[in-house]
């Protein structure tokens, strides 16, 4: 994940069902910039997959929990990143 890509003070937003990432892709998706993701490897896969992707505009950052990623670690994961967004003051909302 590129820090720099986090606008001070944005909103966080984590979305982890269809219905919030359907809805951001309608409003934004020709503005959404991709800045980095979170890697998992699963005994099933045989390759690392993307779990979360971290998206920025104006200055929104959406965290997506992609299809099929299971929920167990994710408070690890946002242990770890969560550190690079109070640095810069955002605010965390979550919409499911």
């Amino acid at each position: 994940m590129d820090e720099s890509k986090i606008p001070a003070g944005s909103l966080v937003f984590v979305l982890n069902s269809t219905c919030p990432k359907a809805l951001v892709r309608i409003l934004f998706d020709d503005s959404l910039a991709e800045f980095g993701k979170v890697e998992a490897m699963e005994e099933k896969y045989k390759e690392p997959k993307a779990c979360i992707k971290f998206h920025t505009v104006k200055n929104f950052v959406f965290l997506t929990l992609e299809e099929g990623y299971k929920g167990t670690y994710s408070g690890q994961i946002m242990n770890k990143i969560w550190p690079s967004f109070q640095s810069k003051g955002c605010t965390i909302v979550g919409l499911s």
